[in-house]
Formats: C-alpha cells, sequence, structure tokens
C-alpha cells in the first residue's frame, strides 16, 4: 500500500490529473532503454574537472563534502559543464570561417508554467513552477524537453507530483507537429537526482541516483538529454 500524500503532494496529484494527461508504466524492456547511456558516455576528464571544480568550492566557501550552502553553486556548474560542453560539440564553421552552432538549445530559468483546464464543468488554472527548463525552440510553442526542480535541503523531499505536473502542462500544450518524444524531469539537490520521463502517450518512468555513486550515469544522462534537444532543434 502506498504511504497517504502530504497535503502539498495530493495537491499537485490533483492538478495533474486536472491536465487530462494518464500516465502508466511502462514494460521493462522501454523502461531500460529510456535510461540507457552509451557505454563511453560520461567523459573521465570531465569527471576529474568537475570533482576539481567542486572540491575548489568547498574549499572557498570552507564546507564540508555535502552541505547546503553548496546546492546553489553546484547545480548550475554541473549543468552549464555538461550541457557547454554537448553544445560545443556540435560547433561547426560556416563559409566565413565564424564558429556557429547548428543549433542553440539553451537553458532557460525559473517559470512559471499555466495551463487552463476545464474541471467539473469549471474553467480553472493549472499552475506550476520550475527552476529550469531546456528549450530547443521558442518557449511560446513549449519547445521544451526538459524541466528541472532545485531542492534547497540536503533532505531530499517528494516532489514527484510536483514534476510531473510541469511536465505534463508542457506535453499538454507543445506546439510542435510531430514532436511525440516525451519529456524528461529532474528534481535534485545536486546529490541526490530523481529522473522523470513522461512519453507522449503517458508512459512514465522515474530513476534515481546519487552524485556520489552514479556520478557518470548521471551526466552521461544530462548528456543524452541535451543531445535530444539539439536533434530537436534540427526539426523545430
Amino acid at each position: 500500500m502506498q504511504p497517504p500524500l502530504d497535503p502539498r503532494s495530493q495537491t499537485a496529484r490533483d492538478n495533474f490529473f486536472k491536465l487530462g494527461v494518464l500516465i502508466s508504466p511502462i514494460p521493462a524492456a522501454e523502461d531500460k532503454e529510456t535510461w540507457r547511456v552509451d557505454k563511453d558516455a560520461g567523459d573521465p576528464t570531465q569527471l576529474e574537472h568537475m570533482d576539481s571544480f567542486l572540491e575548489d568550492c568547498q574549499l572557498a566557501f570552507n564546507t564540508g563534502p555535502r552541505d547546503e550552502q553548496l546546492i546553489d553553486r553546484r547545480l548550475p556548474s554541473i549543468l552549464s559543464g555538461v550541457f557547454a560542453k554537448m553544445k560545443r560539440a556540435h560547433l561547426r564553421t560556416d563559409d566565413n570561417d565564424t564558429p556557429t552552432a547548428d543549433r542553440r538549445p539553451h537553458l532557460y530559468g525559473q517559470q512559471r508554467l499555466l495551463a487552463n483546464v476545464v474541471h467539473e464543468g469549471k474553467a480553472e488554472y493549472v499552475r506550476s513552477a520550475v527552476d529550469y527548463t531546456l528549450v530547443y525552440g521558442r518557449r511560446s510553442r513549449m519547445a521544451v524537453n526538459l524541466v528541472i526542480l532545485k531542492e534547497n535541503s540536503l533532505d531530499m523531499q517528494d516532489k514527484t507530483w510536483e514534476a510531473l505536473t510541469a511536465m505534463g502542462t508542457i506535453l499538454r500544450q507543445k506546439k510542435n507537429p510531430g514532436d511525440n518524444t516525451g519529456i524528461y524531469g529532474i528534481h535534485t539537490n545536486s546529490y541526490e537526482w530523481h529522473f522523470l520521463h513522461l512519453g507522449a502517450g503517458g508512459e512514465y518512468s522515474a530513476l534515481k541516483l546519487s552524485w556520489d555513486t552514479d556520478k557518470a550515469q548521471i551526466i552521461a544522462l544530462l548528456e543524452k538529454i541535451c543531445k535530444q534537444a539539439i536533434d530537436l532543434a534540427t526539426k523545430n
């Protein structure tokens, strides 16, 4: 039996279902594929650089290896380090030898999402908020393949339904014909990483990882999501 939801999670779950997005667990084989990464992903050199930088943060701010003071510095550093590397890998040189990117997906900061729904015969709004989105086209068209919710505490709360509400809002409002890739979600304090995926047909999958033991896999999944955004940008 599932434990009872706290009021915050109950409200988030109710809001999610108001969106009219139905979810169902996916078969084990498809679940495994959702989280599969290339065996050579998670560049060891990048891991070393990342470790070195994060250790410098500890030294500069005189903290231990796990400290709430570092969350606001660790998370954007990890995200920008991975996504910048992926975008740089897709740079090309145009006719004028000016370095340009084929496409430029980018991280967008704090954002409030709003969906107009009809629930029990009444029009109402479903609201949610995220700390980052990965945008691969025009935001007005909800060209987003990742939402991130930051946890400001070492004690990770269960924000699954809040993440799903944001993900469901974006899926519901996407205006990109043929874009049926679904959307990823992450809830993290930069130490613990809760990955979610919601397929275009409501197929749901989740994976929990720890920076202490699963660093390479976390980076590889971020790379996979960024690569997907780059690929989607060429079609957007």
